[in-house]
C-alpha cells in the first residue's frame, strides 16, 4: 500500500514536472515525431499533455481506482465483461 502511494506520488510529481518545464523538456529532449508536432500544437503541448496523463493515472494508482478504471476503459477490446470490472 505504501509503495503504491509513493509510486503514485512520484508519478504525479513527475507529471508535474512535465507541465510545468515543458520548455525545458521540449528544448532538451527536442522534437519526439514530426507528426506529433504539427498536429498537436508544438512539442510542448505534447510534453504538457504527456504530464497531464501521468498526472492522472498517478492518481488512479494512489486511489487504487486503476484497475476498475482502465477494465471499464479498454476491458471490451480483450473481451472482458462489464460485471468483471469490480
Amino acid at each position: 500500500m505504501i509503495g503504491r502511494i509513493l509510486g503514485g506520488l512520484a508519478g504525479a510529481v513527475l507529471g508535474f514536472l512535465l507541465v510545468w518545464k515543458s520548455n525545458f523538456f521540449a528544448e532538451t529532449f527536442g522534437s519526439i515525431s514530426t507528426w506529433a508536432d504539427t498536429h498537436l500544437g508544438g512539442m510542448r503541448m505534447v510534453y504538457k499533455m504527456i504530464g497531464v496523463l501521468m498526472i492522472f493515472i498517478s492518481f488512479l494508482v494512489i486511489t487504487n481506482l486503476h484497475f476498475i478504471f482502465f477494465r471499464a476503459v479498454f476491458g471490451s477490446f480483450f473481451g472482458i465483461p462489464d460485471e468483471a470490472a469490480l
